[in-house]
């Protein structure tokens, strides 16, 4: 976790970032896990450049996660079929 304000967060993983796309190959792939980037435009912006010149970009928003798992763990609970035994 890095210290800080919420901007100087958001700016240091931006520095990473790029840094990150300096020592890494074309078609590495990246993952940004975040709870909420929608206030910071350059976020957006860098992942769609390293999109467009050929990194495999994923935005994890742990928020959205949580509802996935509990969606799934309901279906799962609910849809289970008894196996007959032998």
């Amino acid at each position: 976790m890095v210290s800080g304000d919420k901007s100087s967060r958001g700016n240091k993983m931006l520095v990473d970032i790029l840094c990150w796309a300096v020592h890494n190959p074309v078609f590495s792939n990246l993952i940004v896990i975040s709870k909420d980037i929608s206030e910071y435009r350059e976020f957006s912006d860098v992942l769609q450049l390293l999109s467009g010149r050929g990194y495999n970009v994923v935005l994890a928003l742990p928020d959205v996660a949580a509802y996935l798992r509990s969606v799934w763990l309901y279906y799962l609970k609910n849809n289970t079929t008894k196996v007959a035994e032998d």
